[in-house]
């Protein structure tokens, strides 16, 4: 039980100390070379191991063959990665085959990273070239690191600026459904109001003729129905419009059309 506490309490203080992306924010790490060995075809040779912190095994020796490949004749293999050829500086006037292989702590996150120059052995020139081995892929590394942060970042704030350009559409959109509305809303009050005169108009006239009516008094009743009908018509296409959602219209000549009451009949008429 206590052991299970340590290790969450662990995880909880690592987590703090950790990017989103699993990187850690400080990096204070030590660069150490070490004397080793490594069996290769049965032999134990002598061998030089580096640390490669907050990566796997396949990814330190990404990185070491990036970083020989300039240096070298050849690559091949994996597990040992052999290189043929290597010039090492003017510390060594002849190229040497180096051999590498790399291991993963499952503990640390941290990769191992064990070279073996053939025919050197444990030359003490060599730990200096190792130390700066050390110093090129641990930089390179959390330059990656650094590069992936600012990606996600680049694209957290493009998909920021594309979502805030959406909303000033919608905005837009919005303001421009409102205004529609307001139209029809001051369309709808003008038509009713057209339609109460002629309703009006319609009624004064058909009292007139009740009685007998002259062909030309018959003639204007039927013109004043006709134009009620239309301007009712027109009434109720703009109280769709107003019904409808914001930003739809039901009609579209409804919200470019304005209803006005003709002058001819927007008064009583003559008999």
């Amino acid at each position: 039980m206590f052991l299970l506490l340590a290790g969450l309490l662990s995880f909880r203080a690592e987590a703090q100390h950790t990017s989103p992306e699993g990187f850690r924010l400080s990096w204070n790490n030590a660069i150490s070379v070490e004397r080793d060995t490594l069996l290769i075809a049965g032999a134990n040779l002598p061998s030089w191991s580096i640390t490669v912190h907050e990566t796997s095994a396949k990814a330190a020796l990404d990185l070491w063959r990036i970083d020989v490949s300039p240096n070298a004749v050849r690559l091949r293999g994996s597990q040992p990665m052999v290189a043929t050829g290597v010039k090492l500086g003017s510390a060594f006037m002849a190229p040497v085959d180096v051999h590498a292989v790399s291991t993963h702590d499952r503990l640390s996150s941290d990769a191992t990273l064990t070279l073996v120059f053939v025919s050197l052995g444990h030359d003490e020139r060599l730990e200096g070239i190792m130390r700066d081995l050390s110093v090129r892929l641990n930089r390179a590394l959390v330059q990656e690191q650094i590069d992936a942060i600012t990606k996600d970042k680049s694209d957290s704030g493009r998909d920021l600026e594309r979502e805030q350009k959406n909303e000033a559409k919608l905005g837009k959109r919005l303001d421009k459904a409102n205004w529609n509305l307001e139209t029809t809303l001051r369309q709808k009050s003008r038509t009713q109001q057209a339609v109460a005169n002629r309703q009006g108009d319609l009624n004064r006239q058909e009292r007139r003729v009740a009685g007998a009516a002259s062909p030309r008094q018959l003639k204007r009743l039927t013109r004043s129905r006709r134009s009620l009908t239309g301007d009712q018509r027109q009434l109720a296409r703009q109280m769709r419009d107003v019904a409808a959602p914001r930003g739809r219209s039901t009609s579209s000549r409804a919200t470019c059309r304005t209803a006005r009451p003709r002058s001819r009949l927007s008064a009583p008429a003559r008999t």
